[in-house]
């Protein structure tokens, strides 16, 4: 069946994944500033929303340091992709039903 998506809808997408190219890029050039804490995480795209992704094994940090209270590292290209790619599916289920 085939889906049929509006002009408005098809720039936004691809407004997305240039952004998400944007901070690939950034990733790879400067892997320091595409490092979050998890307050930096929690901060920017909710609590609950980055909780819930670690605990499904969407996402997993690593820690910065040997030591045990070193702060958990996640990356910004990643959540970002992730959010996205939730919400791509989202629409894609909405528009099947």
């Amino acid at each position: 069946m085939a889906h049929l998506i509006d002009l408005f809808t098809l720039k936004q997408e691809m407004m997305e994944m240039a952004q998400l190219a944007v901070l690939a890029i950034t990733k790879e050039s400067t892997p320091i500033s595409d490092e979050l804490t998890t307050r930096q995480a929690y901060e920017k795209f909710g609590r609950r929303w980055v909780d819930r992704q670690i605990k499904q094994g969407n996402i997993k940090g690593h820690r910065k340091g040997p030591a045990v209270n070193s702060p958990v590292i996640y990356s910004r290209f990643e959540l970002m992709a992730l959010k996205q790619a939730e919400e791509r599916l989202l629409t894609i289920n909405l528009k099947t039903r």
